[in-house]
C-alpha cells in the first residue's frame, strides 16, 4: 500500500494471515473465538515486530557504516590526489626555481589550482580540513622557498 511503512505493510499481512489461520475473511466472522484471535494477534505480533524493528535497525546500521566508508575511502582518495599533485607541483616549482630563480607569489598559481579543483566552501570535515592542510602546507612551502 502507498503511504504506508513496512511495520505497517507487515501488519497487515500478519493480520490477514491470522484470519487465514482461523478459517475466516474478516474478525465479524470469528464469533466466540475473537477474543481468543485478538489475545494471540497481540502475543504473537509484539514478537513479529521485534524481528521486524531489529531486522530495520541492523539494515539501517549496515547502511549507515557503508555509507561513512564509502565516504572515508573516497576522502583517503582526494587527500592521496591532493599530495600526489603537490608533489608534482614541488618539482616543477624547485625546476622552475633553478631555471628563472626567484619571482613575486612562487607558487601561488599552483595553490589557487588545487583550491579550486578540491576546496569545498561548504565542508568543513575532518577530511576536508586535511585537504586544506595539506594545501596551506604547500603554501606555507612555496612562500618560503629558498631554493
Amino acid at each position: 500500500m502507498a503511504g504506508q511503512s513496512k511495520l505497517q505493510v507487515a501488519y497487515r499481512e500478519f493480520f490477514n494471515a491470522m484470519l487465514a489461520d482461523y478459517g475466516v475473511k474478516s474478525p465479524g466472522a470469528l464469533g466466540d473465538r475473537k477474543s481468543e484471535f485478538f489475545k494471540r494477534v497481540k502475543k504473537d505480533w509484539a514478537k513479529k515486530k521485534k524481528t521486524i524493528q531489529e531486522g530495520v535497525l541492523r539494515q539501517t546500521i549496515r547502511e549507515m557504516i557503508t555509507e561513512v566508508l564509502d565516504e572515508q575511502i573516497l576522502n583517503e582518495g582526494v587527500l592521496s590526489k591532493v599530495n600526489a599533485e603537490i608533489k608534482k607541483y614541488k618539482k616543477q616549482l624547485e625546476n622552475r626555481w633553478k631555471t628563472k630563480g626567484a619571482y613575486e607569489n612562487f607558487g601561488q598559481k599552483e595553490v589557487r589550482k588545487l583550491e579550486d579543483k578540491y576546496i569545498d566552501i561548504s565542508d568543513y570535515t575532518d577530511e576536508m580540513n586535511k585537504v586544506r592542510d595539506a594545501i596551506q602546507s604547500f603554501d606555507d612551502w612555496a612562500a618560503n622557498y629558498d631554493g
